[in-house]
């Protein structure tokens, strides 16, 4: 099971000791190190994250995970994504619920790129519908570039793919469901990992599977709607839209083993060994 520590191991280069459970061991080669591991002082990548719907930059929650981070790994620079940048606590939830979805993604490229400490690249967290954003500026963007991405989430109406197709532009345009999109694909293939977290317990995704690209068969195919992984996917893989297959190819998608696999619901985290969890 993934716990929260597991996740931030996962996500952020270090050259110091890492924590010695078993779990976290066995991930420690998924990520490079920044500089020499004899440094006393290592640099650490920085890191981007973005919040889910209904929640804002500097939340308890956000604020104290950025704090734990940075108690396990002094030095790192640590940017909480505001949209809009600068706005009140209602301006952000009000944007995550009813904002436009890529002007978001669009004004968040902006504000990157005049932040000094990220211009060499960072490491990304999307929690949520965050994780759709961060995904949207890594295939639209990615200048600064994005080198490792940790993320969950995403949507298709299986029973009403025609109006889905017709209604919904950003998650569309996003998945490659109408046509190849080879910028994304580009940057996406390019990612040197790619952690789809899934939650055993998701009721607010559905299904829980899209977390990984899953989604559901449409009913007037087979009424049960069993689940259509990814790496059955005509428009994901078979075709390789967004690179999906590519980065799997290359060994750096990672997603469907108990090290990506959260025991609770809906970004229902927990802490390392404690077992009371944070949901953010």
């Amino acid at each position: 099971m993934l716990s929260l520590l597991s996740v931030l191991v996962l996500t952020i280069t270090v050259a110091s000791a890492l924590p010695t459970s078993q779990s976290i061991t066995e991930l420690q080669h998924v990520f490079p190190v920044v500089n020499s591991p004899t440094s006393t002082h290592p640099k650490r990548r920085p890191l981007v994250i973005w919040h889910g719907l209904g929640d804002t930059a500097n939340s308890d929650g956000i604020s104290g995970l950025v704090q734990d981070i940075k108690d396990m790994f002094p030095g790192i620079y640590i940017h909480t994504v505001a949209t809009p940048a600068g706005g009140s606590v209602d301006d952000e939830r009000r944007a995550g619920f009813y904002g436009n979805a890529s002007s978001q993604v669009d004004a968040m490229a902006a504000t990157i790129q005049d932040i000094p400490e990220l211009q060499e690249g960072f490491d990304g967290i999307g929690f949520s519908q965050g994780g759709l954003f961060m995904r949207d500026y890594v295939q639209r963007y990615n200048v600064p570039p994005v080198s490792n991405l940790l993320t969950a989430s995403y949507f298709r109406d299986h029973d009403r793919l025609d109006v889905f197709h017709k209604m919904n532009k950003y998650l569309t345009r996003l998945n490659g469901e109408l046509e190849h999109q080879p910028e994304a694909a580009r940057n996406i293939a390019g990612l040197q990992n790619l952690i789809l977290v899934n939650f055993e317990q998701d009721q607010t995704v559905y299904p829980k599977e899209s977390s990984t690209f899953g989604s559901l068969t449409p009913s007037q195919v087979n009424s049960s709607n069993p689940v259509i992984p990814l790496t059955d996917s005509p428009f994901l893989w078979a075709e390789d839209r967004i690179g999906l297959r590519t980065l799997a190819e290359k060994g750096h998608l990672r997603y469907g083993t108990a090290n990506e696999s959260c025991p609770g619901s809906h970004m229902d985290l927990q802490w390392g060994e404690k077992t009371g969890g944070i949901t953010i």
